[in-house]
């Protein structure tokens, strides 16, 4: 699967490497990815949490 050319398309891209990356680095630290994404949403300052 590969990036497609509209704006819609690369966004949703965007969000399947981010879960993907979220998940990859959770099991590596050895916490869950729906902490591991709380964590990253409070680095940037976001306060909702969509899991």
């Amino acid at each position: 699967m590969t990036a497609g050319n509209t704006p819609n398309e690369r966004i949703r891209w965007a969000r399947i490497q981010k879960c993907w990356l979220i998940k990859t680095v959770a099991a590596k630290v050895g916490i869950s990815p729906e902490y591991l994404s709380v964590i990253e949403r409070r680095a940037v300052g976001m306060t909702e949490i969509k899991l």
